[in-house]
């Protein structure tokens, strides 16, 4: 486009990259995400319309996540975010529909204001104004939470203790035979776990379960072994040279067909609670002198047969079961 000319919607939703240049590619993607964000800004105002926040029945939010094809949940979300944006930060809304904020540095305006009154909302909203056509939503939501800490310094002690008394860890499934665990804590324990876990996976040299220390694996990949290890009670001490016995006692299900236990097959396994895990996982379990297995196998007919437990030596993928007599 020429200088100072201005994209129309059709050329923009026309622009074929093969034949721009590159310069061409860029003024289009910046003028193709300004007007994303003056369409999402304006449905903003249309939710804030139909929404009535009053309305026993929520009608407006059953014909809304119908239309849209959002679950309700999500909808009634969007509906309070609009009405939040229309109606206390109209400046933040007015710069999101001018495409000079996105719609994440507007739900980032909606979710640190929640809660304040009308007079401490608008003078956070002037507060960070200036420069959020500047800001990155990180950069943003760090200058809504100085503002909001500068004008309401009582909210945010209550907030804090309110937070502090849901201090929890949360076990998440991940893909590829992970999960992640996520401990909350304050920002200072936080911070001084972090720092603690860097110094002893630094100082031993942690050996992690995928290798040897030394190995190359990352500094990430080392603290988490050392966290694994400091909660199980599990020390490889290479640094120290102090090794000692694992004491782990998680109680798990998993059901791995015969020929995969044996190494026959690379068939996955199936972790209760989690969904499939590698086969080369299935066996490591098998084969964990920690492991203590609760064996439940069925015969051709699919008849369950008598449970029994079985302790193995380490390094011994147990042996197949018996048939019942």
């Amino acid at each position: 486009m020429a200088d100072g000319q201005a994209w129309t919607v059709e050329q923009l939703l026309a622009l074929d990259p093969a034949g721009c240049s590159r310069d061409e590619v860029f003024d289009g993607l910046i003028e193709l995400d300004r007007l994303v964000s003056r369409a999402q800004a304006r449905r903003e105002r249309l939710l804030a319309a139909v929404h009535q926040p009053d309305e026993p029945k929520q009608w407006a939010r059953e014909e809304v996540a119908c239309a849209l094809g959002w679950s309700l949940g999500f909808t009634e979300a969007r509906l309070a975010q609009a009405t939040h944006l229309v109606s206390t930060l109209p400046k933040i809304l007015a710069l999101h529909e001018k495409g000079s904020i996105s719609e994440a540095h507007a739900r980032a305006a909606t979710e640190a204001t929640y809660g304040l009154t009308p007079e401490m909302i608008a003078a956070v909203q002037d507060r960070v104004l200036a420069r959020a056509p500047l800001q990155s939503v990180t950069q943003f939501r760090a200058a809504l939470r100085r503002a909001v800490a500068r004008l309401d310094p009582r909210g945010e002690h209550d907030k804090h203790q309110a937070a502090k008394a849901q201090r929890l860890v949360r076990l998440s499934p991940l893909p590829d035979g992970m999960a992640g665990l996520w401990p909350t804590h304050t920002a200072v324990d936080a911070e001084a776990i972090y720092a603690r876990l860097t110094d002893i996976a630094q100082t031993m040299g942690h050996a992690g379960a995928g290798g040897a220390a030394g190995s190359g694996e990352g500094i990430d990949a080392r603290r988490a072994d050392t966290l694994r290890d400091l909660i199980l009670d599990t020390t490889t001490g290479v640094g120290s040279g102090t090794v000692r016995a694992p004491a782990r006692h998680a109680r798990i299900q998993l059901l791995v067909p015969q020929a995969t236990a044996t190494g026959d097959s690379d068939a996955p396994g199936e972790l209760a609670g989690y969904g499939p895990i590698p086969a080369s996982q299935c066996r490591d379990l098998l084969t964990d002198p920690t492991t203590r297995i609760d064996r439940v196998t069925v015969d051709p007919a699919g008849r369950v047969l008598p449970v029994g437990v079985i302790e193995h030596p380490p390094g011994a993928c147990p042996p197949p079961p018996k048939p019942a007599t």
